[in-house]
C-alpha cells in the first residue's frame, strides 16, 4: 500500500473541527485532513477526488498516467489540490460525506457542520463547473412538509443523493438533527434542484440508491428505544429497509431481512440483479433476494 500523492497545506485550517496543520509526515509534508468520507476515481481523465470530514473536496490530477506508466516514483511526487469554491466557507468545516459521477459531471454532497450546523442554509447537491472551476448548488425551492413545524431548520443534516440518470430525477436524504423534530426524510427534485419536495418522512435514513426505476433507502428502523416498531409508532417517525417502484409516490418496506436495524446502504450483486446487499452500522452485511 502507498499513499497517493504528497499531503498538501493549502487552505489548511487549525479551526476546522480538529484539522492540525503542524503534523509532520515522513514525507516531510502537512496534515492534509482529519479523515476522507468518500472518493471518486473519474475514469475519463484519470483524476481522483476526494470528500473529507472538514477540509471539502480535493483532486489528485495525473493518477491516471501515472498509473499507466507504471512509475511509482511519478504517483509519490502528485499533488493534491482543493477545490472548495462555491461550498461556503472553510473555518465551518466542510464536511463532503459523498461524491459521484453522471454523464461526466462530478456531484458533492454538503451536509451539516454539526453540532453548531452554520451552513443550514447551503447545505444539499453540488455539481462541479469544469469551466469556472466552482461548486453550483442544486438548491432552489424547497416546500415545507405538511405537519413540521415552521420553527425548524430543513436539510441541516443530508446524508446521502442520487441521480436517476434516465430522467434526471435527483434523491437526497436527510437526517433529523438539532431536535427537529420528523423534519428529516426522503426529497426528490424533478427540475435539476430548482424545487424539492419531501415524499417521505423518514427519521434517519443513512443512504439512498437509484437502481433502474427503483429508488432503495436504508437507514435505521426505528429510533425508538422502546420497542415500538416505527410503522406502529407515529410519534418517533418511519425507518426501514424501504424501497419505491413508483418515484417515490409509495414506499414499501422490505421485512423479509433477518437484520432490520440500522441499516447503512443497498448494493445490487454486479454477478446477479435478483440478488442485494444490505450493510449495516455495527452489524456486518447481510446477502439475500432483492424485494419483489
Amino acid at each position: 500500500w502507498r499513499r497517493l500523492g504528497q499531503r498538501i497545506s493549502t487552505n489548511c485550517n487549525n479551526d476546522s473541527k480538529g484539522v492540525n496543520c503542524t503534523i509532520t509526515d515522513d514525507y516531510g509534508g502537512q496534515d492534509m485532513i482529519r479523515q476522507v468520507l468518500s472518493a471518486l476515481y473519474d475514469h475519463s481523465d484519470g483524476t481522483l477526488y476526494i470528500g473529507t470530514h472538514a477540509g471539502g473536496v480535493a483532486r489528485l490530477v495525473g493518477l491516471g498516467a501515472a498509473i499507466d506508466t507504471g512509475y511509482v516514483d511519478i504517483v509519490d511526487a502528485l499533488e493534491w489540490e482543493w477545490m472548495n469554491d462555491g461550498l461556503g466557507s472553510l473555518a465551518a468545516g466542510l464536511v463532503v460525506p459523498e461524491l459521484k459521477i453522471f454523464n461526466g459531471t462530478i456531484y458533492a454532497l454538503l451536509t451539516g457542520d454539526a453540532p453548531n450546523y452554520t451552513n443550514k442554509n447551503i447545505t444539499g447537491i453540488y455539481h462541479w463547473d469544469r469551466d469556472q472551476e466552482v461548486w453550483i448548488l442544486h438548491r432552489g425551492s424547497i416546500q415545507w412538509p405538511e405537519g413540521v413545524h415552521t420553527s425548524y431548520d430543513l436539510w441541516i443534516y443530508p446524508t446521502s443523493f442520487d441521480i436517476d440518470t434516465a430522467t434526471g430525477t435527483m434523491w437526497m436524504t436527510d437526517m433529523n438533527a438539532a431536535f427537529n423534530y420528523l423534519a428529516s426524510g426522503i426529497w426528490k427534485s424533478t427540475d435539476d434542484g430548482v424545487t424539492w419536495t419531501r415524499v417521505q418522512q423518514y427519521t434517519h435514513p443513512f443512504q439512498t440508491k437509484v437502481v433502474g426505476s427503483r429508488v432503495y433507502v436504508t437507514g435505521e428502523w426505528s429510533i425508538s428505544r422502546w420497542g415500538a416498531a416505527a410503522e406502529d409508532d407515529s410519534d418517533w417517525g418511519w425507518g426501514g429497509l424501504l424501497y419505491s417502484d413508483d418515484a417515490g409516490v409509495t414506499w414499501k418496506k422490505n421485512n423479509a431481512v433477518p437484520l432490520l436495524a440500522n441499516g447503512a446502504g443497498a448494493t445490487i450483486d454486479p454477478n446477479d440483479s435478483g440478488m442485494i446487499f444490505y450493510t449495516y452500522f455495527g452489524g456486518g452485511m447481510m446477502y439475500g433476494p432483492v424485494p419483489p
